[in-house]
């Protein structure tokens, strides 16, 4: 296991979602170094957009630390279709922070094959490590997956990722066809039990 990813990093609100909704990084100190494995963390970009379009830097910064001072040496960016353009300055806010970036599409299913190359596009043009689609609603097949990933390789050199949900018991073989496919990371869950489980 590379990366492990541990939850959201959040502002938060009057309502506690665990822990593992805010990864406060006080918290999450008995976590030790590993020459092995590096920890991620996961930003849901909707979260941090302004009324206005403006990302929300001031938000950031609260719970952001740089790289060299935190636990964590890499983000993902959760992004529906609907806020993919903001990425590039989420890229550029990250970057300049220290971060290694995966950014997640989500929703995978219910987006064309030029929603999903545009994406990828849009992953090619900044400097994100990998790029991931996630079946957010656990919907493929291994047949969509192969169709999908020589989508996203036709527009995007970089490394990809499939993030698979298990909601026709499909996860497993999804995952194995991406692999096939040549996907460079794939996605499992602590005994199997991921947020939608």
């Amino acid at each position: 296991v590379h990366i492990i990813e541990i939850g959201y990093k959040s502002l938060g609100g009057s309502n506690f979602y665990g822990l593992y909704k805010y990864c406060n990084e006080e918290y999450l100190d008995f976590l030790s170094k590993s020459d092995n494995s590096e920890y991620a963390f996961m930003i849901d970009v909707k979260e941090f957009i302004n009324a206005d379009g403006s990302i929300d830097i001031a938000g950031l910064n609260q719970i952001i630390k740089p790289a060299h001072d935190s636990g964590f040496s890499w983000v993902r960016l959760a992004s529906h279709y609907a806020t993919i353009e903001e990425i590039p300055r989420f890229v550029k806010y990250f970057d300049a922070k220290g971060y290694k970036i995966g950014f997640n599409l989500m929703g995978g299913s219910l987006l064309s094959y030029e929603q999903v190359k545009h994406g990828a596009s849009i992953a090619q043009a900044s400097k994100i490590q990998i790029f991931y689609i996630a079946d957010s609603f656990g919907s493929f097949y291994p047949e969509d997956i192969k169709n999908l990933v020589k989508e996203i390789k036709s527009v995007y050199s970089g490394d990809v990722g499939m993030h698979t949900h298990d909601n026709q018991g499909m996860a497993l073989a999804n995952t194995l066809a991406a692999i096939e496919e040549g996907v460079s990371y794939v996605d499992g869950t602590v005994t199997g039990m991921g947020r939608g489980a």
